[in-house]
């Protein structure tokens, strides 16, 4: 269903971002107010729930991935 539809009159869209191998025409399409690799993502949320991570584990459809983190920054990734 489209997104106008799951709506209701008090929800508000305050932005949006994207992510992935379609990043930057997705972003183009939808008018993205911020566009990030993966690698980001998937670190500044894995800090947001775990301060303290060192490691992500990301298994997708397309590909897997491991970020390795040291005191909050990106030091490795595969």
């Amino acid at each position: 269903a489209l997104l106008e539809e799951r709506l209701s009159a008090t929800d508000r869209i305050c932005g949006a971002g994207t992510t992935g191998s379609g990043r930057s025409l997705a972003g183009a399409l939808i008018g993205a107010d911020i566009v990030k690799n993966e690698i980001t993502a998937h670190s500044v949320a894995a800090l947001s729930q775990v301060p303290q991570v060192r490691t992500v584990l990301e298994i997708g459809g397309q590909d897997s991935k491991i970020i390795i983190l040291k005191s909050g920054i990106v030091v490795d990734f595969a």
